[in-house]
């Protein structure tokens, strides 16, 4: 795998402007995994009875920044960087916004009210483990 310096992907990549060039900075994986989002949030996917398609993401965003170790946040500001560098629609960045909304949200909430969470949920790794019966037994 042949890892492009900066002068080089400058050069490589068509630049936005003449004074603009993208610089991939952090780990590779990491930019790998924003543009297999991209790349999965435009295609298409056949539904079960071949007659229609699907459109939109077909992987789990969850699933894949597990799978690279991507922070959330940093995925946020990868593809934004990503979305001006390929120059997506208005509509990803719409929804990758939406996403960071949403956590945003969600991380506040949580951190208000974390303290009774702990007694409102309980830990699914503290019950005891289940007894597995037959059918006969009931």
């Amino acid at each position: 795998m042949h890892v492009f310096s900066t002068v080089e992907l400058c050069n490589f990549l068509p630049t936005l402007s003449s004074l603009t060039c993208i610089v991939f900075q952090g780990d590779q994986l990491h930019w790998l995994a924003c543009s297999l989002f991209v790349a999965c949030h435009n295609s298409s996917l056949p539904t079960v009875n071949r007659q229609g398609v699907v459109g939109g993401n077909g992987i789990s965003l969850t699933r894949l920044l597990r799978s690279c170790k991507l922070p959330l946040i940093e995925f946020f500001s990868k593809a934004k960087k990503w979305a001006d560098m390929s120059n997506m629609k208005s509509e990803f960045r719409d929804k990758i916004k939406s996403l960071e909304n949403g956590f945003v949200v969600t991380w506040n909430l949580f951190k208000k009210y974390q303290e009774i969470f702990v007694y409102l949920f309980k830990d699914p790794s503290k019950d005891p483990p289940k007894v597995q019966r037959s059918r006969k037994q009931r």
